[in-house]
C-alpha cells in the first residue's frame, strides 16, 4: 500500500528504491570518490552528460505518466531539443 496518491511518486523515486544508484558506473554516483584518473578519462565526461538527462527525465517524469503511456512522448520532448 502507497502512503501518497500514485501521481506523487516520481519514476527516479521508485527506481532508487528498488535499484538504489542509477548511475551506469561507480564515477558518476552522487556520492562518488573522486578518481584518480578522472582528469584523463574519456569515458567520464560520456557518463556524466548521459546521466544529466537522465535525471532529469526520472525527476520530471511522474509514475502515473508513466503508467498511462505518455513516456515515448516525453522522452521525444526531451531528447529532441
Amino acid at each position: 500500500m502507497l502512503r501518497r496518491p500514485p501521481k506523487e511518486y516520481t519514476v527516479g523515486m521508485i527506481l532508487r528504491l528498488t535499484e538504489g544508484t542509477l548511475a551506469p558506473v561507480s564515477c558518476v554516483e552522487d556520492d562518488a570518490v573522486e578518481c584518480e584518473r578522472e582528469a584523463s578519462c574519456v569515458t567520464f565526461i560520456v557518463w556524466k552528460r548521459l546521466m544529466m538527462p537522465l535525471m532529469r527525465l526520472l525527476t520530471i517524469l511522474h509514475w502515473k505518466t508513466w503508467w498511462n503511456g505518455i513516456t515515448a512522448k516525453v522522452m521525444i520532448m526531451l531528447f529532441s531539443a
